[in-house]
């Protein structure tokens, strides 16, 4: 039941601060970067909505499998996913819509409700964060300037751009790709280590005009653990109606 859980959070924060006075160190900083900030937000205002289907590639502490998923998004605030494992058996569901969180596991019959701003997901080393990007990362995309922060870097090397955020007891480090225009990495730091969680986007592919990473991997280099998923099909701005979500008469309810 909890691997089931930790699982749609996982996916769900992945397919995911106080500020006192902000300051800015800027390192090699280019012009240059505020035309991948608008390459993207173009491309961002491109994409309503989408449909995808795919696969993951789960390498977690005692669930190391593969399963298929099916996604729907929805601007602004509106997201589905469904987990199927093999013969297309139905694992777990989850909806989201603004700030609430539904997540149904078919194994135990059992929905999950809770919000973005739960007091756990408030705990959580990047809760505040993950409340602030998680929509507009579904379309590979987020305005590093709603991260709060008491400081902020910028660094250029010869192949990216950084955008980094010193917060109260962590670091966000965000990264662009200087030849595609595009969202490359993610990086979350506790307490000014090493990294602990690193989200990465590859094979970037065009969709009619519209760019899409089609590949995501998941680090976590703490606990050695992984998450790879694969777009297999998609099709943008198809989604003309609210998205819906649906479960048992009979599910059991547990607030978490």
């Amino acid at each position: 039941m909890k691997k089931i859980i930790r699982l749609l959070m996982i996916v769900v924060f992945s397919l995911p601060f106080v500020s006192c006075g902000p300051s800015k160190k800027v390192i090699d900083y280019e012009i240059s970067f505020d035309e991948i900030n608008e390459s993207l937000r173009i491309n961002y205002d491109k994409m309503k909505s989408y449909s995808a289907t795919g696969s993951a590639e789960l390498n977690l502490n005692k669930i190391n499998m593969t399963v298929q998923f099916e996604l729907q998004v929805l601007k602004p605030s509106s997201a589905t996913i469904d987990l199927f494992g093999p013969f297309g058996f139905e694992i777990a569901s989850a909806y989201l819509k603004d700030d609430s969180i539904n997540i149904y596991n078919a194994i135990d019959n059992q929905l999950i409700k809770t919000s973005l701003s739960s007091e756990r997901i408030n705990a959580s080393e990047f809760g505040e964060v993950f409340k602030r990007i998680i929509y507009p990362l579904f379309f590979g995309y987020f305005n590093v300037d709603v991260i709060e922060a008491d400081s902020t870097e910028y660094i250029s090397t010869e192949d990216k751009f950084g955008v980094i955020k010193f917060l109260k007891n962590s670091v966000v480090e965000i990264y662009y790709d200087r030849s595609k225009y595009f969202l490359s990495e993610i990086a979350f730091r506790k307490n000014f280590s090493t990294r602990k969680v690193l989200i990465s986007f590859q094979e970037l592919k065009q969709f009619d005009g519209i760019k899409f990473p089609v590949k995501i991997e998941i680090n976590n280099e703490d606990t050695q653990e992984s998450i790879s998923i694969t777009f297999k099909k998609i099709e943008f701005n198809k989604i003309n109606e609210e998205l819906q979500f649906s479960v048992p008469d009979n599910v059991k309810v547990k607030e978490w």
